[in-house]
């Protein structure tokens, strides 16, 4: 876990554990270590791959003592920020529940080891590509934990791309699902990408059934032929793997594009819109028509437009008559 060696003072050999290393610009490498042979914590300064003494001290006290221990759970965590995928909370949880309750209160916050989880997970990722000519996509990627395929379908479209990252259990699962919830979101893309556009289905039986993601796309575009592209590669490879895909409904945003390319690649299917972004763009018109201010200040206005989004829970007939009075 921790790298070993010896270095020589007054004509003796001491044994070392290397604890923390630091680099520092203009200076060089400084490493802290612990001495077996005296139980004291050493900083030297590494020349020429030899380490040169700067300061000692030692340990027969309780906070130096639970500054070893301290570095040690701090390093585990490093370690399996590297070499788990797990997430932070739960690195951090699991050693702090494998270490001493007397050195708790001189960890670090919680907060700042799950930044040092995140930082070491980043300066272990490639480089960022800047446009999708120089986009390569590391084998361990492209695959699940158990050797499965997930990355799919890598489709170019002249200038635009499309990932789609699924698995055949995913796919059987939106086979069996009736209805699927189908979203964009622009936060958590790489640049290079217009979209991060997601497919859940209804996972597990009817007593315990959940909504899960259940295909994950990477879209530079978000015209009709790029969605009527991801869902023809959706579609071969479930066919690939004998699995059809007929689903009932199909629930969306009111982005015409992905509706009309579900439309003509699912035959019969039927489409309904979300209510969260029906009250989305019924608010959106209400600024696009100049109406902001008349909303944030007239509480009787407000309440109207609040009904507009209401009137979807009114079943067909009503609703007609509604607007026939």
């Amino acid at each position: 876990m921790y790298s070993a060696g010896a270095f020589w003072l007054n004509g003796t050999s001491y044994e070392y554990h290397i604890l923390e290393s630091n680099i520092y610009p203009n200076i060089g490498k400084y490493d802290n270590l612990l001495v077996n042979d005296t139980d004291s914590f050493a900083t030297t300064r590494l020349v020429d791959g030899e380490h040169h003494l700067r300061s000692t001290s030692d340990h027969n006290h309780a906070a130096e003592a639970n500054r070893i221990n301290v570095i040690r759970s701090v390093n585990t965590v490093k370690e399996r920020a590297r070499e788990t995928s797990e997430r932070p909370a739960q690195i951090i949880q699991t050693v702090a529940a494998n270490s001493s309750r007397e050195i708790h209160p001189y960890l670090p916050s919680r907060d700042a080891l799950s930044q040092t989880v995140k930082r070491i997970r980043r300066s272990e990722l490639p480089t960022e590509p800047e446009s999708l000519d120089d986009l390569v996509i590391p084998e361990n990627l492209t695959t699940t934990f158990d050797g499965s395929a997930f990355l799919i379908r890598d489709s170019d479209l002249g200038q635009n791309r499309i990932l789609i990252f699924t698995t055949t259990s995913n796919i059987r699962y939106l086979e069996q699902s009736p209805f699927w919830i189908m979203d964009g979101t622009f936060k958590t893309v790489p640049t290079i990408f217009k979209q991060l556009y997601t497919i859940h289905g209804s996972v597990g039986g009817n007593d315990n059934s959940r909504i899960m993601p259940l295909v994950y796309a990477l879209m530079s575009s978000k015209s009709e032929q790029c969605y009527r592209r991801l869902f023809q590669d959706i579609i071969n490879f479930s066919e690939e793997e004998n699995i059809d895909l007929q689903p009932q409904f199909i629930l969306t945003d009111f982005e015409q594009a992905a509706i009309n390319a579900a439309r003509e690649e699912f035959p019969g299917v039927r489409n309904k819109g979300c209510h969260f972004h029906l009250a989305q763009n019924v608010y959106r018109r209400v600024q696009m028509s100049g109406l902001s201010t008349q909303y944030g200040n007239n509480e009787n206005f407000s309440l109207l437009i609040r009904h507009i989004p209401a009137l979807a829970f009114l079943p067909p007939m009503k609703f007609l008559r509604l607007l026939m009075n």
